[in-house]
């Protein structure tokens, strides 16, 4: 019986490290991927043309869950959004990345876009 008990802490730390590396990497991505999404929020916020521009194009098509859900809503809410110049770029932009995204909900508003004929076509870009 003494020898079984001997190899218990053996066993028992691989265990709690495996586990421990486990909790760390699902916690770290949930942590990314709030950051990312505060990042990208953050960045339309400021109204700065380029920088939107870009990390909208720098949304990963890949996304799942609730993080997908979010990006997709806020997404929605910035294609509507009138920018100081290149809107119409930066809506394409949009346009796009919901369709990598597989954004379906998001039809009624490019719909509403086409019908009060805003832009969706390039205006400063080449």
């Amino acid at each position: 019986m003494g020898r079984v008990f001997r190899h218990i802490p053996g066993i028992i730390f691989p265990v709690a490290i495996v586990i421990l590396c486990f909790c760390i990497t699902v916690g770290g991505s949930k942590v990314s991927a709030d950051s990312r999404l505060d990042q990208l929020r953050a960045t339309l916020a400021r109204g700065d043309v380029e920088a939107a521009w870009n990390a909208i194009g720098a949304v990963p098509s890949d996304l799942s869950g609730l993080e997908r859900e979010e990006t997709i809503a806020l997404l929605r809410k910035t294609l509507m959004r009138q920018w100081p110049r290149c809107t119409g770029d930066i809506r394409q932009t949009i346009s796009r990345k919901l369709a990598d995204l597989d954004a379906r909900e998001a039809v009624p508003d490019l719909l509403e876009l086409i019908r009060q004929d805003r832009r969706i076509s390039h205006e400063c870009a080449e």
